[in-house]
């Protein structure tokens, strides 16, 4: 659900987008909130964004606006 819904809405348009470090990382905040959720991770729990990664196989939203930018520069 995850990556259909949510992702798809949160990158649409993405690829024109001027991505500032500082809109990356609240954009990955709340990717990494979403599947704290999702996977029942609550306070005081912590694990880190890496850690979340590997478990759930879900790359930064961060990394793929960027990748879908470059894509669509080059064409």
């Amino acid at each position: 659900m995850l990556k259909t819904i949510v992702r798809a809405v949160l990158m649409y348009g993405s690829e024109a987008w001027k991505l500032t470090k500082t809109e990356a990382k609240k954009l990955d905040n709340f990717q990494y909130k979403c599947m704290k959720h999702i996977l029942r991770i609550r306070w005081p729990q912590t694990i880190s964004h890496q850690r979340i990664q590997e478990i759930t196989g879900v790359n930064r939203v961060s990394d793929e606006i960027t990748r879908r930018r470059w894509n669509w520069i080059g064409h």
